[in-house]
């Protein structure tokens, strides 16, 4: 019976992930399965994603005398509404950029030959009592500049870290938000722009939110870095470990 139910959970968040499918053949998760970090999973991990990103998000596991890069599944949601670009005359859409990780528990203190590099993606669920997941998302419109140009206009970021084992104890939470790289100008001209960020390393949770600042440029979709990064240590014994997630473009 239990085997049963399992069946049914996994082929009913399977069916959440899909979502609905837009205007033009992408397949779009629904308004309110947006908070669902089930269905958000299960959309990443079967590739389902409404923008393609320039550069992949990664992960890295630091400790016991090792560092191994970890499977990152990452899914674009274009969310229903439609906005302005700077000139209030082009079409700008916004979008949510979402990032998952599991290390899961029989693997926590990377023990010789148990992590793989990526790990296994048949093997990986979301489930809080099966490892430590960490998970991230940035908000942004797309906009363009004077030339046409696509930009990114940071909204804002949110994310934590989930492990039921009560043998290991997390620490040392950071994030950092924001960008860096080709921007332009509130009028829509290209320049470089300094990085603006936002640094919190004093988390005493295991969640986050941060919103940009509205003095913040909007960013080259392909010539500028920008999102966020996660750090989060968690420790047994002697033994502590860095979990590092880049999720950004």
């Amino acid at each position: 019976m239990k085997k049963i139910t399992s069946i049914v959970l996994s082929l009913s968040l399977c069916l959440a992930a899909l979502g609905s499918v837009s205007a033009e053949g992408k397949k779009s998760i629904k308004a309110e399965d947006s908070a669902d970090l089930n269905a958000l999973f299960q959309r990443a991990k079967n590739n389902v994603t409404d923008v393609q990103l320039e550069n992949a998000p990664k992960a890295k596991l630091n400790g016991n005398g090792s560092s191994k890069n970890i499977r990152v599944y990452t899914t674009t949601v274009r969310n229903e509404k439609t906005l302005k670009a700077f000139n209030d005359s082009l079409p700008s859409e916004e979008y949510t950029t979402y990032s998952f990780v599991i290390i899961p528990k029989e693997e926590l203190e990377m023990t010789t030959n148990q992590i793989t590099p990526y790990g296994s993606k048949d093997d990986d669920i979301w489930d809080s009592a099966y490892g430590l997941h960490a998970y991230s998302k940035y908000s942004w419109t797309s906009t363009q500049d004077i030339n046409g140009l696509p930009y990114v206009k940071l909204t804002s970021c949110s994310g934590g870290w989930e492990l039921a084992d009560s043998s290991y104890t997390l620490s040392n939470r950071k994030v950092i938000f924001g960008g860096s790289g080709g921007a332009m100008d509130s009028n829509g001209i290209p320049m470089v722009s300094p990085a603006k960020k936002k640094v919190n390393d004093t988390l005493t949770s295991n969640t986050f939110s941060m919103s940009a600042d509205s003095n913040w440029p909007a960013f080259q979709k392909t010539n500028a870095s920008y999102g966020v990064i996660t750090y989060i240590d968690y420790k047994r014994g002697t033994k502590t470990y860095t979990l590092q997630l880049d999720n950004q473009n």
